[in-house]
């Protein structure tokens, strides 16, 4: 015999797990246009794949603080500028334009690589950037395929750098 639990994900959807209590299932990725379900169960069952471990290389972007001064002309790049009943000024974001966030504020960050510009909350952009000064450096040169002091000793350095 089988074992049924019935599962409510955060939305209120229902879902149906077998041989397991209620507990057992954390992760549950929330859909709000298919049916929600266990990631984790669901790449377990039967699957063959085999996930590898990998690390993403970082990138370089120019990016700029969004505030009350400059927020009209960065609403140019991204969308239409708009008030709230208060006269907080913030942009309706263009979806085509910039597709990772609807509304911009004051305090939030436009950041462009090439022609590519997208906008970061204030929390997210300290999470996922950092300045760029010389201690980085070397790190995107070495990934960039430039010869950096993390490459290892060279011919001209004393022998018992060379040493292996």
């Amino acid at each position: 015999m089988v074992d049924v639990t019935l599962v409510r994900c955060s939305c209120g959807k229902k879902m149906i797990y077998s041989n397991a209590s209620t507990s057992d299932h954390t992760g549950i990725v929330h859909s709000s246009t298919y049916q929600c379900y266990d990631l984790a169960a669901s790449l377990s069952k039967g699957s063959k794949m085999e996930f590898i471990t990998h690390v993403r290389k970082p990138f370089v972007v120019q990016a700029i603080e969004i505030t009350a001064d400059n927020i009209e002309e960065i609403a140019r790049y991204v969308g239409d500028l708009e008030h709230k009943e208060d006269g907080t000024p913030y942009i309706l974001v263009d979806r085509r334009k910039v597709p990772n966030v609807a509304r911009v504020y004051p305090g939030f960050f436009m950041t462009k690589m090439g022609e590519h510009v997208r906008v970061y909350s204030r929390k997210i952009f300290s999470e996922q950037f950092m300045l760029k000064d010389e201690t980085v450096q070397p790190w995107l040169d070495f990934l960039d395929g430039k010869k950096t002091d993390m490459d290892g000793p060279t011919a001209d350095e004393p022998e018992e750098f060379n040493r292996r």
